[in-house]
């Protein structure tokens, strides 16, 4: 059951999980989803829970958007991506438990197990994909001016929602292949006992058939041995 067919989309679909993951913290904890100008000098850049100025003499000052005029735009995006964060946790957790189930003890994983396992990991990283392309459409149509560009922390949300996709993918191949091995191995194991089952048979048989053709053998020499015998006395009385 821990063939390759099985464990190479696992051990992607962890990884891949484990990557997007990676990039979706990294987008959502950093304030440059997007850039804009005041007054053609002083850049402002906007994430989904601070803003930050880049002043001349301060640097780099930030602040909380909560604290912002019309924040309550932000609420909705800071839920989905808290929410996508969580979806990928759960995600790359039931990827890693499957994987240690089937390492340590692969001919106790039975059905149930398979199927709850791939079906955790594939529903969570399809939410995380939801979770993330929602956040991204509602930051460009609600958030995003004329005057504003894209940075970094945007596109590291968009590969992140790129990377959970393929490995919802994985995740339900490696359980489809388990199922299927495990499926093929039982009807393998049963067809075994058949075979078993009808070489004892014809063991059988074949024991009838020669006690058969044994009985057949004794009766014959039994009826010649009486033919002897009743010529005996005519052979005497010719030749007296």
């Amino acid at each position: 059951m821990g063939s390759l067919n099985v464990c190479i989309p696992l051990c992607v679909g962890v990884a891949l999980t484990g990557l997007g993951l990676l990039f979706h913290m990294s987008g959502m904890a950093t304030p440059h989803w997007s850039v804009r100008k005041v007054h053609g000098q002083r850049d402002i850049f906007s994430g989904l829970f601070e803003s930050c100025q880049k002043m001349e003499m301060d640097g780099m000052v930030c602040s909380d958007l909560a604290s912002i005029k019309n924040s309550g735009k932000y609420e909705a995006l800071q839920a989905m991506a808290y929410l996508a964060l969580v979806s990928g946790l759960i995600g790359v957790g039931a990827g890693i438990v499957f994987q240690f189930i089937l390492t340590l003890s692969p001919h106790r994983v039975t059905s149930a197990v398979i199927i709850s396992a791939t079906a955790v990991a594939t529903t969570a990283c399809m939410f995380a994909f939801g979770f993330i392309m929602s956040i991204l459409c509602l930051y460009g149509d609600r958030i995003l001016t004329e005057h504003s560009t894209l940075q970094y922390s945007f596109f590291l949300c968009l590969l992140a929602m790129f990377l959970f996709l393929p490995a919802a993918i994985c995740f339900f191949f490696a359980g489809r292949n388990l199922r299927n091995s495990s499926c093929g191995a039982g009807s393998s194991q049963q067809q075994s006992e058949r075979n078993a089952e009808t070489v004892e048979k014809g063991g059988e048989e074949s024991i009838e058939v020669k006690g058969d053709a044994v009985e057949e053998e004794d009766k014959k020499e039994t009826k010649d041995g009486e033919k002897e015998s009743q010529a005996d006395p005519a052979s005497k009385q010719l030749l007296s």
